[in-house]
């Protein structure tokens, strides 16, 4: 129908398997030869659908998915560990497409809890995904698209702000 969606954020692709920021645990020996990132698996779900998908940016973009969250690790995390807010180079991406009146997918994901309040105002959908593998864009993009409707609880709550937390000093 000559819509047009993008796909961005820091998160929306990575250069090889061993980057995936969807897998904690992963061997460098195994490769699945099916996964995609969600720039992949997004085009492909959108192409069935006769929508034109765009990396980073377009001219006129109905729809951003934008995937933000940290990188995978197994053994301390990739932003400081007593900050659970999304850095605002992340928050930008998502900020600008807002401020442009794009509407706005956020996916975000999330191996630790997170203060989500800024995305709420920023995004028309939230979407948390949880230690998801590296099939998970193929599920994410089939979710977008109401193929599915995922449903799930989180093995933590989530924070409204820093002054929820407690502190361990």
């Amino acid at each position: 129908n000559g819509d047009e969606l993008v796909v961005a954020g820091p998160r929306a692709t990575w250069p090889h398997q061993n980057n995936d920021p969807n897998v904690i645990w992963q061997s460098i020996y195994y490769d699945n030869p099916q996964a995609k990132n969600y720039l992949q698996a997004i085009t492909t779900r959108a192409n069935q659908s006769g929508i034109q998908v765009y990396a980073d940016d377009s001219d006129n973009p109905k729809v951003a998915v934008v995937v933000i969250g940290e990188n995978s690790y197994t053994h301390g995390t990739e932003w400081a560990d007593k900050n659970p807010n999304i850095p605002e180079e992340q928050l930008s991406v998502i900020r600008d497409f807002h401020e442009r009146g794009v509407k706005v997918v956020t996916v975000i994901i999330l191996p630790r809890p997170y203060v989500l309040t800024p995305l709420i105002e920023l995004s028309n959908a939230i979407m948390v995904v949880y230690r998801g593998g590296n099939g998970i864009a193929q599920a994410t993009a089939e979710s977008i698209f109401g193929d599915f409707a995922p449903t799930g609880k989180l093995p933590f709550q989530m924070p409204r702000s820093l002054e929820q937390l407690g502190s361990d000093n």
